[in-house]
């Protein structure tokens, strides 16, 4: 995924999306070319993949598509687990790490993740890009939702507000949907969403992605243009 920008460019948002978990229907989602593809490691997230299945599906997915970028998503991992899964050659492009910005910059000494390394904040106030200086040189970030004692798949949407001075690239996750992704993509300055439980049907069904909500909503983000700086 290129992330070269130039002044005042017009082009598509990006489109993540997350929790991938099921060989079917990670195939199904990447039909539909998505910029990245998110795979989770955290113990906490009932969309949790084991390294070895996501060994099988992604050079599946990377010899028909290889366009598609893959994130390996982290929280509540030791820095080992983190290391161990992106040591792996050939699978991953970035570790989104959802955790403090001591836990991220640490990380960003180990060459196996330099530069890959994606800081995912759960945002709960008003923050600029000051804020988001301490977490180091990182290629973008991902802002979602910040709900007490949860990681993300929440449902909840970013205040707004509390973004709106953010300059650097980032992902908006948390809450988003075909419905109303357009509308809260104009609100803020981000340079993609970021969309997991959005395109499932409920949560009895973790990582079971709808094919008509992932249809819609890829194409209702494709038709978007985002100014860049």
């Amino acid at each position: 995924m290129k992330m070269m920008m130039t002044k005042k460019l017009q082009r598509s948002y990006l489109v993540k999306i997350c929790g991938n978990k099921f060989a079917n229907e990670s195939l199904k989602v990447a039909s539909y070319q998505p910029d990245i593809m998110g795979w989770i490691f955290s113990p906490k997230s009932p969309r949790q993949i084991v390294l070895k299945e996501a060994e099988a599906m992604i050079p599946l997915i990377r010899k028909n598509y290889q366009n598609i970028s893959h994130a390996a998503v982290f929280a509540e991992n030791t820095p080992k687990e983190i290391i161990d899964v992106m040591r792996m050659k050939g699978l991953f492009d970035f570790a989104q790490v959802i955790e403090n910005a001591d836990f991220i910059r640490s990380l960003q000494n180990n060459p196996i993740v330099t530069g890959k390394i994606v800081a995912s904040i759960r945002v709960k106030e008003a923050i600029s890009d000051h804020c988001l200086d301490k977490y180091g040189s990182v290629p973008f970030f991902v802002l979602d939702a910040f709900v007490e004692n949860q990681l993300g798949g929440t449902g909840k949407i970013v205040n707004a507000k509390w973004i709106k001075k953010i300059t650097k690239p980032y992902l908006l996750a948390g809450g988003l949907n075909p419905q109303n992704v357009a509308q809260v993509l104009s609100s803020v300055h981000a340079i993609g969403a970021d969309v997991s439980s959005g395109l499932e049907d409920g949560i009895l069904l973790p990582g079971r992605k709808n094919k008509a909500k992932i249809a819609s909503f890829v194409k209702t983000v494709r038709k978007l243009q985002c100014a860049t700086e």
